[in-house]
């Protein structure tokens, strides 16, 4: 998953595009512009409750929820444990045109990772070595979240010297 975390001056422009090639807008306040028209969510997990009363609305038509007696039931005798991480850790790296690796000491029992790119270029990163600009790009002012074990490596190169790259390592 890419996210956009910040523009900046040094991450000149944006541009996402919806299947039919039309461009959608992006204002500088990083919020997402569709005029005069609809548009549909598919999501496992859509968190609405910022909607407005008076101005928004979410059609679930169809939609049902039942639990029969001995859904209810197993639900009585359940014990959630919440989810998270133990511990994790942070670093930082400067990411040039020379592949370096990412996190090359990594957090004992890690499960997930996050790498951040605060610029000025844009950084590429890969599993194994030979990385290059065919392989996953992370836009300046963006990052890239994923599920890593602590033997998987991250390797990285930039298109330009000096990007600067924060890594933030979680285990349970």
């Amino acid at each position: 998953m890419i996210t956009l975390d910040r523009l900046t001056s040094a991450c000149a422009s944006v541009e996402i595009k919806n299947a039919a090639g039309q461009a959608l807008s992006i204002d500088g306040s990083g919020f997402l512009t569709i005029s005069n028209s609809s548009f549909t969510v598919t999501a496992t997990n859509l968190d609405i409750r910022d909607l407005l009363f008076a101005s928004d609305s979410v059609d679930v038509t169809g939609s049902e929820v039942s639990l029969d007696a001995a859904t209810l039931a197993a639900l009585e005798t359940t014990t959630v444990v919440p989810g998270g991480y133990g511990s994790w850790k942070t670093s930082n790296q400067t990411v040039g045109v020379a592949e370096s690796e990412l996190a090359s000491t990594p957090l004992t029992g890690r499960g997930k990772v996050t790498v951040q790119n605060f610029g000025p270029g844009e950084i590429y990163v890969s599993e194994a070595t030979g990385v290059g600009t065919s392989d996953l790009a992370i836009p300046c002012g963006s990052s890239w979240t994923e599920n890593l074990d602590d033997v998987s490596n991250i390797f990285a190169i930039s298109d330009t010297a000096g990007t600067d790259v924060r890594i933030a390592e979680y285990a349970a």
